[in-house]
C-alpha cells in the first residue's frame, strides 16, 4: 500500500505526505468513547492474518462522509 501511494503520487505530481494506510470497517457518527468500546470487545485473536483482497475502491473524501465520491474501483 505505501508504494502504490508514494507511485501514485509520483504519477500525478503530487508531494509526498505522511501515509496511513488501513482497512475501515465502520463509518459513523458514534461518540468516542462508543467507539473505543466497540474496538475493545473484538476479538482480534479469531481474526486471520492475512486476507486476500479483490477490488480497490478509491474515493474522494473531502468533506463529510455523506459528500464522499467514488472515484475508481479496480479488480486486483
Amino acid at each position: 500500500m505505501f508504494d502504490l501511494h508514494q507511485r501514485a503520487r509520483d504519477a500525478l505530481s503530487l508531494p509526498s505526505e505522511a501515509y496511513f494506510p488501513h482497512l475501515s470497517l465502520v463509518y459513523s457518527d458514534m461518540s468516542v468513547s462508543r467507539r473505543i468500546a466497540v474496538a475493545v470487545a473484538i476479538d482480534t485473536g479469531s481474526l486471520p492474518e492475512n486476507a486476500q483482497l479483490s477490488t480497490l475502491n478509491l474515493a474522494d473524501t473531502t468533506g463529510p462522509i455523506s459528500t464522499w465520491k467514488p472515484v475508481i474501483s479496480v479488480q486486483l
